[in-house]
């Protein structure tokens, strides 16, 4: 195993303790790959606030929601890169690109997320006919969104957002670049 040498320092919320060869998948090996965390103002519900605040108080800690929302930021990249590494060849070309185009316009919800890309995709597919467009077997398309967790479509649905909102940066590139590694 890499270098089990611990990387500690303070955040708004306590210590930080990482060690550089955790998700050594996701190319976080070494100790100049951490960056200082920085600070981040978020706001939530009062009902995701309660939930944080039990979820602490049933692990003997004291409610702290910052801290919990502090976790749930922290471990979103990982789960957001293990999404991706799980779909990578599950989807032809065609797909992505069928996936992306009933995105376009489309404002997440958070009290939809996961359920935002079957419904897109079905209409799509039922009411502008876009598996004729895009050369995509229906079926096939939504057995294999079918597949996922609800999770998994939410991160999906943030990557393929993703995608939409680059536009006008210095850093847009092509749906075929976007859609490359994924492939």
């Amino acid at each position: 195993m890499g270098n089990r040498e611990a990387i500690s320092g303070k955040t708004g919320s306590g210590e930080l303790t990482r060690y550089p060869d955790q998700d050594i998948k996701l190319a976080i090996t070494t100790i100049k790959e951490i960056k200082m965390l920085k600070k981040l103002s978020i706001r939530a519900e009062d009902s995701t606030l309660s939930l944080l605040g039990d979820l602490m108080r049933k692990n003997n800690k004291e409610p702290n929601p910052a801290g919990g929302a502090g976790y749930i930021v922290d471990m979103f990249q990982g789960l957001y890169r293990k999404t991706l590494i799980k779909i990578k060849g599950m989807f032809t070309a065609q797909d992505l690109h069928l996936l992306l185009d009933v995105t376009n316009g489309l404002i997440l919800s958070p009290g939809f997320a996961g359920q935002h890309i079957l419904a897109d995709v079905e209409d799509g597919i039922t009411l502008a006919r876009l598996d004729m467009h895009h050369k995509v077997n229906s079926a096939e398309l939504l057995k294999k969104i079918g597949a996922l967790s609800i999770p998994e479509r939410a991160l999906i649905e943030i990557w393929l957002k993703g995608y939409w909102e680059q536009h006008g940066t210095d850093t847009a590139v092509s749906i075929e670049e976007y859609i490359s590694p994924i492939l």
